[in-house]
């Protein structure tokens, strides 16, 4: 039997494939290209020239979309699990449409195809640690959460309704791999720092006023951590909503002062929320118009964590773990320092 793997190319999809072959399990990826030539060469790209020769007794690949599933029907009774870790994430106003489409109603027409998988018993469907009970009582800071949540909905219904088991996994913010700092989307953390490097480094005169406060928890996670936890759920088909998430997380201040003498930027030269006493402050309209402000309720509100027992804690980010991200960082954006 095989699992029916969604969203391989995007950063999850493509460390938790690589980490599922490694350990020997055999996928079926579904690919979004026009035809399957070019699905085999969007993999090939992704993975690496000799991917597909390494993995070729454990891996289908095969075009489609959660739209588009006619190329499955073939394999429809070799697949016993599903992994989709597909979706569209957009942390700005607006897109409601755009996000909806895909995170729910596409969705909702993938569950509905799954009736003809006959030996299906388990899907594990990838959400956000954002809509977690931890967070009740906040409003939704973006639509993205808005349909993720629903997103969740479904999938929880459609299990009960069939009987049968899923989870439902939250990953906080995703960061590089804890000993090198590589993720195949330099995303999250990496655009919060792009963003600032450009701006300090040609405003050498001006004081900015960054969204986030310095004593909040920033909960940002490494990749491999991630990818085992996940493996772990998945090996025993554990079922349930996991909320991903360091239990211990650095905060703000700490990680962005760090981060900006990693850089080699003058921390004196920004301010965070809790350093001003008039709360009525604007943000730089500098940092407004690059983005910035879309990761302001990300970096200034509290959280307590409970740990689930099954899951591994995740390791305390230190100083050196921030150093190698930089310097992934800086080869992804040919940042000359």
């Amino acid at each position: 039997m095989k699992t029916l793997m969604i969203g391989s190319t995007g950063s999850l999809g493509l460390a938790l494939t690589k980490f599922l072959l490694q350990n020997k399990e055999e996928l079926i990826l579904l690919v979004r290209s026009k035809n399957t030539d070019l699905a085999i060469k969007k993999i090939e790209k992704k993975f690496g020239g000799d991917f597909l020769e390494q993995y070729k007794n454990q891996l289908v690949i095969v075009q489609g979309d959660l739209k588009n599933l006619e190329q499955l029907n073939k394999y429809k009774n070799e697949i016993d699990k599903i992994i989709n870790s597909s979706g569209d994430i957009f942390l700005g106003d607006g897109e409601y449409d755009r996000l909806y489409r895909t995170n729910c109603l596409d969705l909702q027409n993938f569950l509905r195809y799954l009736k003809k998988f006959e030996n299906l018993k388990y899907i594990m469907h990838t959400s956000t640690y954002y809509i977690s009970d931890i967070f009740y009582g906040f409003p939704f800071v973006n639509h993205y959460e808005q349909t993720k949540i629903i997103g969740e909905n479904i999938v929880y219904d459609y299990g009960i309704k069939n009987n049968l088991n899923f989870s439902i996994i939250r990953p906080s913010i995703i960061i590089g791999n804890s000993k090198t700092g590589k993720i195949s989307n330099c995303s999250g953390y990496c655009t919060y720092l792009e963003i600032l490097n450009r701006i300090l480094r040609k405003n050498t005169d001006k004081i900015f006023l960054v969204p986030g406060k310095k004593d909040m928890p920033v909960n940002i996670i490494f990749i491999d951590w991630l990818v085992e936890q996940i493996y772990i759920i998945f090996k025993n088909e554990y079922t349930g909503s996991f909320n991903l998430a360091n239990q211990n997380p650095p905060k703000f201040g700490w990680l962005l002062e760090n981060s900006l003498e990693l850089l080699h930027l003058q921390q004196e030269k920004i301010l965070f929320l809790d350093d001003i006493e008039d709360k009525k402050t604007k943000y730089s309209n500098l940092l407004i118009k690059l983005g910035l402000d879309v990761f302001k309720e990300y970096t200034s509100r509290p959280e307590v964590l409970i740990l689930n027992p099954k899951i591994k804690k995740h390791p305390q980010i230190q100083r050196w773990h921030l150093k190698k991200q930089i310097e992934f960082y800086k080869k992804f954006y040919k940042t000359t320092l």
